[in-house]
């Protein structure tokens, strides 16, 4: 029997090694990055390795894990490989969408561990493999909007006092942008993600992260139930400039590898209001705070570096554009500059020609950027 690959986060180090060495006992061996590579060796290299050499994989499911880019890197890579995975639940509420189908063992009350410890023990030596599938990778209905942009990211401005970041300009549906590592969701304060037919920011987002049927029709709205789980926990309404984080769902085939949603329209029974222009501001401002702690929290060495921002408040009913540009776009360049950040460029989005306009002429008129360089 080869070792089997515990794939965890190094918060859950703890759980881990009792679980190591309760399979160890029985005769089960393991590779755990913690414990099987020295300090001073390579780690992707050694990873790499054990994940050409085991045939088995735990995967430890927490709140850290499921946001953790390396530990969706290894289980994927498994189970595109067709290897047998057996999520480990030890912690939170909701089990991780790609397993949902899997089965697993269930670790969350420490009163049943020795339960699930002989569980886990028959399924790593059955002979039987569980193979996932991987998860659809089908699109939403062809978008034809009449004016829309072609999707991608444009030219950026650097900071003249820090050229090593930039203001840059995203174009298009939102959904269909490749390249950003987060995407951002202007949400209402019920967190109400709109249908996946809509024409909003939220409906684009919706669309694009979730899974379709060959007959166009949604069968998994990933992200919506993420936000749906979390809205659960909180006591609604959310107040405006409230910040929360989703996986990017089914937009990981184009490397988005979170959703940050911020609530910057409130709802009053069937209206929606845009948020106070200060608490739009405070909308910009957290996202980057967000990113930052994400960055600081999970993702050290491969921090999120490209964020995609809508001018919030300017939709349908809010303020104009020309109003509302220059503010979000300043509050994006000073924390840039003034802020210990990993975060690269911030795009903000023009969806049509005539919002491009805007944008450059706020952009051009702000004496901290530079002239603009062309992606490329």
């Amino acid at each position: 029997m080869s070792r089997v690959f515990m794939s965890h986060n190094n918060g859950d180090d703890a759980f881990v090694d009792k679980l190591v060495a309760d399979l160890n006992q029985r005769g089960i061996q393991t590779f755990a990055d913690h414990r099987d590579i020295p300090k001073i060796a390579r780690w992707n290299e050694h990873v790499q390795g054990a994940l050409s050499d085991c045939k088995q994989m735990i995967a430890v499911v927490s709140e850290r894990s499921v946001v953790s880019k390396n530990c969706q890197d290894e289980w994927h890579t498994f189970m595109n490989d067709g290897l047998e995975l057996i999520p480990a639940w030890l912690s939170g509420d909701r089990m991780y969408f790609a397993f949902q189908t899997a089965l697993r063992v269930d670790f969350r009350k420490e009163a049943d561990y020795p339960k699930a410890l002989k569980q886990l023990v028959e399924m790593l030596t059955d002979t039987k493999i569980q193979q996932i599938a991987p998860d659809p990778k089908r699109e939403p209905p062809a978008v034809r909007v009449p004016g829309m942009l072609p999707s991608a990211l444009g030219a950026i401005y650097p900071l003249l006092r820090r050229p090593e970041k930039s203001i840059g300009i995203a174009t298009g549906n939102i959904g269909q942008i490749g390249g950003a590592d987060v995407l951002v969701n202007s949400e209402n304060d019920h967190l109400e993600m709109d249908r996946p037919i809509g024409k909003t920011i939220s409906g684009s987002l919706n669309a694009f992260s979730a899974d379709w049927d060959e007959h166009e029709n949604p069968i998994r709205q990933t992200v919506k139930e993420e936000l749906t789980a979390i809205a659960k926990t909180l006591t609604l309404p959310v107040s405006p400039a409230t910040v929360l984080v989703t996986s990017a769902g089914n937009l990981r085939s184009n490397n988005v590898r979170h959703i940050v949603h911020a609530v910057s329209v409130v709802r009053h029974r069937n209206d929606f209001t845009p948020s106070t222009r200060i608490q739009l501001r405070r909308c910009a401002t957290n996202v980057l705070r967000c990113v930052d702690a994400l960055n600081r929290d999970h993702y050290p060495d491969d921090p999120l570096r490209r964020i995609v921002m809508p001018f919030f408040g300017a939709g349908d009913g809010g303020f104009p554009l020309d109003q509302v540009a220059p503010s979000l776009i300043e509050c994006a360049t000073d924390y840039l500059e003034t802020q210990d950040t990993r975060i690269e460029t911030v795009y903000f989005l023009a969806f049509r020609e005539s919002t491009r306009v805007i944008v450059e002429s706020t952009l051009a008129a702000i004496p901290d950027l530079d002239k603009p360089t062309l992606p490329g």
